[in-house]
């Protein structure tokens, strides 16, 4: 929230100091003066917007980090208006045509700018999420496992415990629709071994842990077919 509140309040600031300056300072008020004012005030309007937008508290930290990219361009954006805006305001005599031209490719290449970049920033973060939601069951698997290890208070089913750990750890972690069957009777296996943990049937836990290596080898070799 403070964030926002300081992303206003330097947008205000910004508009205050530029019409301090485009007012205070002689300059000669033509066409080409109105043209750098309006082009000016709405780059930091601009500005100020996108800063706003990427501070909201609403916005997970992830999409916020990405829109800093979004406020570098129109940071640049905004500065080179700046420069144009006090050449259009220092030189009335340019032809009016070139300092729309100007402002006007700017303000072009600023929305491009800000459209690309905002639609590569999505793209980034959906394949985030689906890279993230891909990985969850090997790392919820080694979890259990680990959670099941040091529930065990047999030493030869406890070292054969951080065997199978191991091998769900250094596991293809990219999970697949097409693994679902095979990835379920994984899981099967490794809620019913905690429940032979929990009732000290270490013979059938042994079993089953032997079983779950053999399944982890199947979904593997299945990983490397799928790529």
């Amino acid at each position: 929230m403070k964030k926002v509140g300081l992303a206003i309040l330097l947008t205000v600031l910004g508009a205050v100091l530029f019409s301090v300056i485009a007012f205070v300072i002689p300059f000669y008020r033509g066409i080409n003066f109105w043209i750098g004012y309006g082009f000016g005030l709405f780059a930091i309007l601009f500005l100020g917007m996108i800063a706003y937008m990427s501070s909201s508290s609403e916005m997970p930290l992830q999409s916020r980090f990405y829109g800093w990219q979004l406020i570098g361009v129109a940071g640049i954006y905004t500065l080179t208006q700046m420069v144009v805006s006090l050449l259009l305001f220092s030189i009335p005599v340019l032809p009016i045509w070139l300092g729309v031209a100007i402002c006007s490719i700017l303000l072009i290449l600023a929305l491009g700018g800000s459209i690309t970049t905002q639609f590569t920033n999505n793209t980034i973060e959906k394949l985030d999420s689906e890279v993230k939601g891909k990985v969850f069951y090997i790392r919820s698997l080694e979890a259990d496992i680990g959670g099941i290890a040091a529930k065990c208070s047999d030493p030869s089913l406890k070292k054969e415990l951080e065997k199978l750990r191991e091998i769900i750890r250094y596991s293809d972690p990219m999970s697949s629709p097409r693994l679902a069957s095979i990835e379920e009777s994984i899981q099967e296996r490794c809620n019913y071994l905690g429940e032979l943990v929990t009732r000290q049937d270490y013979n059938s836990a042994l079993a089953a842990v032997q079983q779950i290596g053999r399944l982890l080898i199947e979904r593997n070799e299945k990983c490397k077919l799928l790529k």
